[in-house]
C-alpha cells in the first residue's frame, strides 16, 4: 500500500506519536521510512550578528569579529547536529526493531519551507506528522509548520492530533493457527486467548446476532443498572429477596452455601412489570447459611 513514509521529527509528544504510527504502518506494508529534522543554524548566525554591537570594544575589531563568528558558527552547527541526531536515533532504533529500512535527514533552513521542498523532491507516498510541535501555542489545534506544509503539498498526509493515543494490539499467528480457517476470536471472553473460529462454533458465518441473541436490527439494550438486594425474613423460615429491576429484563436468582460459591440457580427467567423484583426462598430446612446472587443478561 505504502512504499515510502516520511516523518518530520522534533522530539515533541505529537512527533513521537507520529513515529510510532509510521512504524506500525510501515510494518504492515514493508515500507521504507525516512525521518527528517530541520534546524535553523542560519537563524542563530543572523541573531549573533545582530548582537555584535553589544560586544566589548576589544571584540569589535573586524579580524576578531570574524574569528568569533567562525567559533560561534562551529559550536552552533555541532550542537544542532548532535540534537538532530538524537531525535532521529529514536526513529532509527524503532525502524530497525521493526525490520524496516530507514533513512535519516538533517537539513538547515526554515522549517516548513525545507519540509515542502524535500517532499516535492522525494518519492514519499505518505507523510505522517504531528499536529503540534515543540513550539506549540497554548490551546492551538494545528501548529504553523504543519498548517503551512499541508497547504503547499499534494502528497497524502496523516496528521496526528492525539499525542496520547495507543496502538492496536498486534496479533501474532502461531503455527497452530495457520490453517484454512483464518478467522480468530477470543475465547471464552474478551480476556481469553485468540483461537480459531472453528474451535468454538460450527457456523461457517456469523449468525448475525448480538451476544445476547438479539438481532442487530433491534435496538440495543442498555447495560443493566447496579442491582441492590434487600433480604429480610418472610413467613416461617422463608427469606424474602427484593431488588430494583429494569423493566423488560429477565432475572435469575442463584444460591450457594459459601460466599465463594459455587452458585446454583434457584429460579431463572423472572420478569417484573414494575421497577421492583421479588423472590421468596422457602427451601431452607437444615440450611446453616445461604448466599444469594441476582443476575441479568
Amino acid at each position: 500500500m505504502f512504499k515510502h513514509i516520511c516523518v518530520p521529527v522534533d522530539n515533541s509528544d505529537h512527533s513521537n506519536r507520529a513515529i510510532d504510527l509510521a512504524v506500525e504502518l510501515g510494518r504492515a506494508c514493508g515500507t521504507k521510512l525516512t525521518g527528517i529534522h530541520v534546524y535553523a543554524a542560519r537563524l542563530h548566525d543572523y541573531r549573533f550578528k545582530q548582537m555584535e554591537y553589544t560586544l566589548p570594544e576589544e571584540y569589535k575589531d573586524e579580524n576578531e569579529l570574524e574569528r568569533q563568528r567562525k567559533i560561534h558558527d562551529s559550536l552552533i552547527a555541532m550542537g544542532l547536529q548532535l540534537i538532530s541526531e538524537s531525535y532521529l536515533d529514536v526513529m532509527a532504533r524503532k525502524a530497525v526493531e521493526a525490520g524496516l529500512a530507514f533513512e535519516p535527514k538533517m537539513i538547515d533552513g526554515k522549517h516548513y519551507k525545507v519540509l515542502v521542498e524535500d517532499c516535492l523532491a522525494a518519492d514519499y507516498d505518505l507523510v505522517v506528522m504531528g499536529a503540534l510541535g515543540m513550539g506549540a501555542v497554548k490551546d492551538s489545534q494545528l501548529g504553523s509548520v504543519t498548517e503551512r506544509f499541508v497547504r503547499r503539498v499534494t502528497r497524502d498526509t496523516l496528521i496526528v492530533r492525539n499525542a496520547s493515543g495507543h496502538l492496536v494490539e498486534r496479533v501474532l499467528y502461531t503455527q497452530s493457527l495457520v490453517t484454512n480457517d483464518g478467522s480468530l476470536t477470543r475465547s471464552p471472553d474478551l480476556t481469553g486467548p485468540f483461537v480459531t473460529h472453528s474451535a468454538i462454533s460450527t457456523n461457517s458465518v456469523s449468525p448475525g446476532t448480538r451476544s445476547n441473541g438479539a438481532a442487530f436490527s433491534e435496538p440495543a439494550i442498555a447495560p443493566p443498572t447496579a442491582i441492590v438486594v434487600n433480604a429480610k425474613p418472610g413467613r416461617g423460615q422463608a427469606i424474602l429477596l427484593e431488588w430494583n429491576v429494569d423493566p423488560g429484563r429477565a432475572y435469575s436468582v442463584l444460591q450457594a452455601a459459601a460466599i465463594t460459591g459455587p452458585f446454583t440457580p434457584l429460579k431463572e427467567g423472572l420478569r417484573f412489570p414494575g421497577n421492583g423484583g421479588q423472590f421468596t426462598d422457602t427451601v431452607l430446612s437444615g440450611v446453616r447459611a445461604r448466599f444469594y446472587l441476582i443476575t441479568t443478561p
